[in-house]
């Protein structure tokens, strides 16, 4: 049985759902790919944890201070012209660091020109709509343990940041319903209280 070692980490996706379901703009994608957190802004209600199709964001439920923690994709970094740190760190050169259009053509090339050493998928070129994180793989993908712990196949190729805002853009609209339903509710039960007590001193 073979073994395969793979890194498992935020996938930062080019419309990334964590985002689009955050209320406060905790979570954003720069220009240069990453998608940041900004812990000054975060109010601590997991919705990007729901909302992240790859499971990714984590909370902190031990901290007295919680905050949610993901990869950066070494955005201090890339803004100061360096490589992430697991690029420029990886001794075997397994990790490359790049264009997205140029890493995309190279994983091409090479799946071309050793079809028998590379499985046929780069996965996160279109995977939910499409990632800065990309899997050249020796395996197919699926068998990974990456699917173990929350990425899927299943995905399909539209970006989940559409979904998470069509979603996100009824949340008003449901809060005012269910408003609305709690305020009559209670006046119908003052209604009713107050009806009683008037036949109970009628009586």
């Amino acid at each position: 049985m073979r073994s395969v070692f793979v890194k498992r980490q935020c996938m930062h996706c080019e419309d990334p759902a964590c985002a689009a379901a955050c209320p406060v703009g905790a979570l954003t994608k720069t220009q240069a790919g990453p998608v940041v957190y900004d812990d000054a802004r975060c109010i601590g209600c997991r919705y990007c944890m729901v909302a992240c199709p790859f499971s990714v964001p984590k909370f902190q439920w031990d901290a007295r201070a919680p905050y949610i923690r993901k990869c950066t994709f070494c955005a201090d970094r890339q803004a100061a012209g360096l490589r992430p740190a697991c690029a420029s760190t990886c001794p075997a050169e397994a990790i490359s660091f790049g264009d997205r259009p140029k890493l995309l053509e190279e994983a091409r090339r090479r799946i071309a020109a050793s079809p028998g050493r590379y499985a046929p998928e780069v996965y996160g070129e279109r995977t939910a709509g499409g990632s800065a994180v990309l899997y050249l793989t020796a395996v197919p993908i699926a068998t990974l343990g990456l699917f173990a712990e929350g990425f899927r196949t299943d995905l399909g190729e539209v970006p989940h940041g559409r979904y998470t805002r069509e979603w996100m853009a009824k949340v008003p609209w449901v809060a005012l319903g269910v408003g609305g339903l709690a305020l009559g509710l209670y006046h119908l039960n003052q209604r009713k209280a107050e009806v009683t007590e008037q036949e109970r001193k009628e009586g």
